[in-house]
């Protein structure tokens, strides 16, 4: 088998190491649809990753709709920047939705009354770019702006010479239009263009952030985007390492039912925390899988950026379970569990708050035959922000005269920074070595290798007190 030519700064995850027969806190990216086209600024918002700070930020670049069913990534905005927990970011988004082409194709004309020279209009598939009135030029006799708050576009007489109602022609948005297929997307690496999942590829290149985490809400319960993710997430690029959040959809109603779908769809990959059900806040739903890469940037963040910390039992900002359309649903912490047992995530009412419940991966088997890297998420996020970080950090070797001081500097200068992990508790063990016997054809071609192995802090799972009744008490009285 020809050798894959190699030129950069790689790492790969082996097998646990076990005893004897024992077996960069980043960027997550989100994909789906945004109302890109409630926005007034200009330039290309589809299938290229946008870093979103806040709030405004979000409003400003991408626009926001109270329909997240229709743009999905509009729940990921909420959940991260609009919380009473703690909002959280920087986030990517990568928007699917192209209102240049997913339009209707003739206009929509609608009366809107002014008041004071202002009027609004409540339609969120208004395409503002398209906006027009008999006789008046737009930016010059009027504007038409998005208000997020109050979801209305509001149209503003700039002349004063408007009469009311006017009558305001435009196209709207068509985001029904947009399919699997384009959230997975295509890599045309000839030309250097890629969509949908396919341009996580391009995250680190467009944002100088490395992509940790992935999440398609209201995409990923479907089996071929789920896949296309995984896949994704593997090696982004060739070098960067991510996990995956995917949901079990709703249509699946029953503990038993979700624990069957994922087994049957399987979704059981080490780098996957797979969720069910989603969780209601009043009128807004959100998938479980947004929520955990909130809790886990909430949560890494109180860490010092080091992912060695599961999210779950992080506090969430919700009120319960939403399990199906119409349907309440009250489940216990018992219950929770026999999901947990599964290598699903849930949420759960316990330590007097509501907080996500599930640390393990999607790869976990309660009955045994689980590697031991792959059973907790904190272990795969911590081996993934070591390879990440080796990555990042030496990235500027490359092409470099090295000799074997630089070598030994190299294990000695990534021992120091395993042994700070170990001192702040997020590893119980590491320790790394260059390659002394290997192919010498490989020091010919460059190729330099080092291992390194590393035993991440594993969670607290159960806490059990053993109480028993005594009579010490009542001796002597």
């Amino acid at each position: 088998m020809a050798k894959t030519y190699k030129h950069g700064t790689y790492g790969t995850l082996g097998q646990s190491v076990g005893r004897g027969a024992d077996s960069v806190s980043g960027l997550p990216v989100y994909i789906g649809r945004l109302p890109v086209h409630l926005t007034a600024s200009a330039g290309n918002k589809t299938n290229v990753p946008i870093v979103l700070h806040d709030l405004a930020d979000a409003l400003k670049q991408v626009g926001y709709s109270a329909d997240w069913a229709t743009f999905d990534l509009c729940e990921a905005i909420d959940a991260h920047f609009d919380n009473s927990t703690q909002n959280i970011g920087p986030i990517a988004v990568i928007n699917v939705f192209d209102p240049t082409t997913m339009r209707t194709a003739t206009d929509t004309t609608a009366p809107v009354p002014l008041v004071g020279g202002r009027g609004e209009l409540a339609d969120d598939r208004c395409i503002l770019e398209t906006c027009a009135v008999a006789g008046k030029v737009l930016g010059t006799d009027f504007t038409v702006t998005w208000h997020a708050g109050r979801q209305r576009v509001i149209l503003q007489d700039l002349t004063g010479t408007m009469t009311s109602p006017v009558s305001l022609k435009y196209r709207k948005a068509d985001p029904t239009m947009v399919t699997e297929a384009l959230v997975i997307g295509t890599a045309d690496d000839e030309h250097g263009v890629r969509t949908g999942v396919q341009a996580v590829a391009q995250v680190y290149q467009r944002t100088g952030l490395v992509p940790t985490m992935l999440c398609a809400p209201g995409w990923s319960n479907k089996q071929a985007v789920r896949t296309a993710m995984v896949g994704a997430a593997h090696a982004i690029d060739g070098h960067w390492y991510a996990r995956v959040l995917t949901d079990i959809p709703t249509s699946a109603d029953t503990i038993a039912a979700a624990k069957d779908w994922k087994n049957q769809k399987g979704y059981a990959d080490p780098a996957e925390v797979t969720c069910w059900p989603m969780a209601r806040k009043g009128s807004k739903l959100y998938h479980i899988s947004t929520l955990s890469v909130v809790a886990a940037m909430q949560t890494d963040a109180s860490n010092s950026g080091i992912p060695y910390q599961t999210a779950s039992n992080a506090p969430v900002d919700i009120e319960g379970y939403h399990a199906s359309a119409g349907k309440e649903a009250n489940y216990t912490t018992t219950q929770a569990n026999l999901l947990n047992a599964a290598g699903i995530r849930t949420v759960a009412f316990f330590g007097g708050r509501w907080a996500l419940w599930g640390a393990h991966t999607a790869a976990f088997q309660s009955d045994g035959g689980t590697d031991p890297r792959d059973t907790y998420d904190s272990n795969i996020a911590m081996l993934y922000f070591i390879l990440n970080w080796f990555q990042v950090n030496y990235g500027r070797e490359v092409d470099a005269p090295i000799g074997r001081n630089r070598v030994d500097a190299i294990v000695n200068e990534t021992r120091a920074y395993l042994d700070g992990l170990r001192a702040a508790g997020a590893l119980m063990s590491a320790d790394v070595a260059f390659e002394e016997i290997g192919s010498a054809g490989d020091l010919v071609r460059g190729e330099f290798t080092f291992h390194s192995t590393a035993t991440p802090t594993p969670p607290i799972r159960a806490v059990t007190l053993n109480l028993g009744y005594s009579e010490a008490g009542l001796e002597g009285f």
